[in-house]
């Protein structure tokens, strides 16, 4: 036969054991709901803090990458352009940004002109992309882009060896259209 005491004593390091199981599994899982609700709830905090209007935008340049950038001499109250001239810059492009100063912006530079497509992935800020041709005229322009998003593609219209990006409605307050000139042969040899 059992003794009683034995049963006792094994009764209650079972309920011992099954009580920390719970609660393992309950702080397991507030962890676990911590973390992944950090990780999902930050993104959108970042989007609800990028749709500021332009005309709310800090007109300070925001440096977050090591693009190549220019600060001098540049056309159409542009105080800031950083430079995408690589493969690996061309894709990063202006994602994760959550502002783009009003006067800044990025310009992609290709080795020749070609048609030339473009999304907004993890692209937090509303955008104008301005297609340009060899001689810096604009080919066509895709205007206040839809953010963070891949089912629509911008594209240009025509063979395009420059892109610029800038913040939306920028082309609209500088009555750009298509066979403007945007003037960047005075910064040109830095590119």
């Amino acid at each position: 036969m059992t003794n009683p005491e034995t049963k006792t004593k094994n009764t209650k390091n079972q309920i011992s054991i099954i009580l920390f199981s719970i609660i393992g599994v309950v702080i397991f899982g507030l962890l676990l709901t911590f973390f992944l609700g950090w990780y999902y709830l930050i993104p959108h905090i970042s989007k609800s803090r990028s749709f500021e209007s332009s005309s709310t935008q800090s007109t300070q340049p925001i440096r977050t990458s090591n693009f190549g950038r220019i600060t001098n001499n540049l056309p159409n109250g542009l105080t800031q352009i950083e430079l995408a001239k690589t493969t690996a810059e061309h894709s990063q492009g202006l994602m994760n940004r959550i502002r783009l100063c009003a006067t800044c912006g990025m310009l992609f530079i290709y080795p020749t002109p070609d048609l030339r497509t473009f999304w907004m992935k993890d692209t937090l800020v509303p955008l104008d992309i301005i297609f340009l041709d060899s001689d810096f005229r604009v080919i066509n322009i895709s205007s206040d882009t839809k953010t963070n998003q891949t089912d629509e593609v911008y594209n240009s219209s025509q063979p395009a060896q420059y892109i610029l990006e800038v913040p939306a409605n920028w082309s609209k307050n500088q009555s750009l259209s298509k066979d403007s000139k945007i003037d960047f042969d005075t910064v040109k040899s830095e590119f």
